[in-house]
C-alpha cells in the first residue's frame, strides 16, 4: 500500500499562453522561483550537486511567505 504525498503548492503557472483554442499553462511559479534562486546561486559562484535542492527549498518558502501574507 502506497502513501499519496502531500500536494506541493507551485503556486500555479506564471506565463500562461492562450492563443485561439489552444492553452498551454507554461512553468509554475515554483518553478520560476527555483530557477531564479539557480541563477543567484550560480552568479555567487555556488555550484554544486545540490544546488537544484536548495533552489526548490528557497521557493517553497517564498511561496509559503506569499501564501501567509495574503
Amino acid at each position: 500500500m502506497s502513501k499519496e504525498q502531500p500536494k506541493i503548492n507551485d503556486g500555479g503557472p506564471v506565463f500562461p499562453l492562450t492563443h485561439d483554442r489552444y492553452y498551454h499553462e507554461g512553468m509554475t511559479l515554483r518553478q520560476w522561483y527555483a530557477g531564479m534562486a539557480m541563477m543567484g546561486y550560480r552568479a555567487s559562484g555556488k555550484i554544486g550537486n545540490s544546488m537544484h535542492e536548495f533552489a526548490f527549498e528557497d521557493a517553497d518558502l517564498m511561496l509559503k511567505h506569499e501564501q501567509e501574507g495574503k
